[in-house]
């Protein structure tokens, strides 16, 4: 007996009695405790809190033992000791049973349901497909993540299947589904055998919405593509971008030259097209750091250091255009980047996509006129001196032909990029938003009501009443007119939920399906950036099911 109470299978059949127990107390952990329920030992607690606290922030299983040994260091009470990954594993099943169980109760309050789905590929080359859900629980809009699956292939039917799958799993009935949201790629998109194609078939109430972040980004993309010369400046800048980052020895001499300048300590970035605010940061990093870029590269070619491609992007970015193109870039890209960065909040809804819009075109028109801050520094930094021109101390290759040409430029970019959001932003969201037009604060639809409550009634009779609906109009035009009048759609339809859905069930009822539907999937790109913080390529053999808690 004493032998067996020493040996290693011995001890650890005990300690994984013990931490089944330990699960079993901790069930009532995250809930308020019966009177009957089982006591809950500090140490239990100190464990299931540092679990908890690794898992949160993507700490490896293996780091939880010295967190907490630490915590005994620091006097806290814990008598677990060198544990095992599996049993580390076990907490963290129990308490994702426990988290899932709590949002369970939340989703059991909710008509209706959004989701919002992207696929990437993680490190380790697999292709997954992220999903959240979108609802409304006492007024409040929720989004939940609720998997990060491992697909087999990219195929609309595969994709179908599996969103099918994960809904019966959380006991979602598909047709209660009232808003699917995607990146707009031709498989999600496809008009006959996309995966919202599909999805209508069993969610007839189904609002497929592209994006709005993502539409955003193609916009520009658009209108950097219908200019050669922009095109052109775009690969010069990813030029200096890789030719100071695979290099220590220049990022060095360009942070050194910066210093002695007085430019701002920026590093290049890089421009790419999916990465929504990628362009804006690598033109303005240029335009503050240009007097020492060009003076790395001419002490460069000074050294014979410079290869023929360096010298050509030297010639072509001490010409005239250059510098007043990124300019003008910086100060367009502004204005869309605020744009993008409020299409990616949370309280951003249908309603509100046209004015944002209108307002960002308003002041790229005036651009063409009114400079920016950006084309304002460049123009008062310019010194002529005869047939020579100085840019911050850099000789510029300006003739008149090249200064006409960035007038035209200009206002051919301008134009471009209000087409572009004119098309992508304001003409696709119209459709979507007259099923929700009768709940919008500053929408006025008495005229054509009837329209309204027909295309409501096409698309949502199932859930909606619209007999019910029409005759709660009249309450509803009045509350827009009276006490709610300045409020958003979204703040309009939360009122009508929470204060008066017992006079106007119909009318809530449909407020809380405009906020079910997903306007932007940012937070799909960031549950992609999570997940590839987490499967690096230190831990990219990490498994699925333990990625996925």
């Amino acid at each position: 007996m004493i032998k067996h109470q020493s040996c290693s299978e011995h001890k650890a059949a005990v300690e994984a009695d013990a931490m089944r127990r330990t699960i079993v107390r901790a069930e009532t952990m995250l809930e308020p405790q019966a009177s009957d329920s089982p006591a809950i030992s500090a140490s239990d607690k100190t464990l299931f809190a540092t679990v908890y606290f690794a898992a949160q922030r993507g700490f490896a299983n293996d780091s939880v033992n010295g967190i907490l040994e630490l915590q005994r260091l620091n006097g806290a009470e814990c008598s677990y000791v060198d544990l095992h990954s599996t049993m580390i594993a076990d907490v963290q099943c129990s308490l994702a049973a426990l988290l899932d169980g709590q949002l369970e109760k939340k989703r059991t309050d909710s008509n209706f349901f959004g989701l919002l789905v992207d696929e990437s590929t993680d490190i380790s080359v697999h292709k997954t497909l992220i999903m959240y859900l979108r609802y409304v629980c006492h007024g409040v809009v929720t989004t939940d993540f609720i998997g990060n699956v491992r697909v087999r292939d990219g195929k609309a039917e595969t994709l179908t299947a599996v969103i099918e799958a994960e809904l019966l799993k959380l006991g979602i009935n598909l047709s209660q589904v009232v808003g699917f949201g995607s990146d707009g790629a031709s498989v999600m998109t496809g008009r006959n055998t996309g995966v919202g194609a599909r999805l209508l078939q069993s969610c007839p109430g189904l609002v497929h919405i592209h994006c709005v972040a993502h539409r955003l980004n193609l916009a520009c993309v658009d209108a950097m593509r219908k200019n050669k010369y922009l095109e052109l400046v775009k690969e010069n800048i990813n030029f200096l971008f890789s030719y100071f980052h695979v290099s220590s020895l220049r990022s060095d001499k360009l942070q050194a030259l910066q210093n002695a300048l007085g430019e701002p300590m920026t590093k290049l970035k890089h421009a790419i097209d999916i990465r929504w605010l990628a362009m804006y940061d690598a033109v303005v990093a240029v335009h503050t750091s240009y007097s020492s870029l060009v003076g790395v590269l001419i002490e460069e070619q000074a050294n014979k250091q410079l290869a023929c491609k360096g010298k050509a992007v030297l010639k072509f970015i001490t010409q005239y255009n250059f510098p007043a193109v990124i300019a003008l870039l910086s100060d367009v890209l502004k204005i869309v980047t605020r744009l993008s960065k409020k299409f990616q909040s949370d309280d951003i809804d249908l309603s509100s996509i046209k004015p944002s819009v209108s307002i960002a075109l308003s002041q790229i028109r005036s651009l063409d006129e009114s400079p920016g801050s950006c084309m304002r520094d460049f123009f008062e930094n310019l010194v002529f001196e005869g047939d020579s021109v100085t840019y911050r101390g850099v000789a510029l290759a300006a003739g008149g032909d090249e200064q006409d040409s960035f007038v035209s430029i200009r206002s051919s970019y301008i134009d471009s990029v209000i087409d572009a959001l004119s098309v992508r932003l304001i003409n696709d969201s119209t459709d979507a938003l007259k099923l929700f037009g009768v709940i919008e604060p500053q929408s006025d639809c008495s005229a054509d009501l009837t329209d309204h409550l027909d295309s409501i009634g096409q698309k949502f009779g199932s859930a909606i009443h619209v007999a019910e609906l029409s005759r709660e109009m009249q309450t509803v035009s009045d509350l827009k007119s009276g006490c709610y009048s300045g409020y958003s759609m979204q703040a309009f339809a939360k009122a009508l939920i929470l204060r008066h859905s017992a006079e106007l069930p119909q009318a809530a009822k449909l407020s809380e399906l405009a906020l079910c539907i997903p306007v932007s999937t940012a937070v799909c790109e960031c549950g992609f950036s999570l997940q590839n913080w987490i499967k690096n390529k230190h831990r990219n053999s990490l498994n699925d099911s333990t990625l996925q808690i």
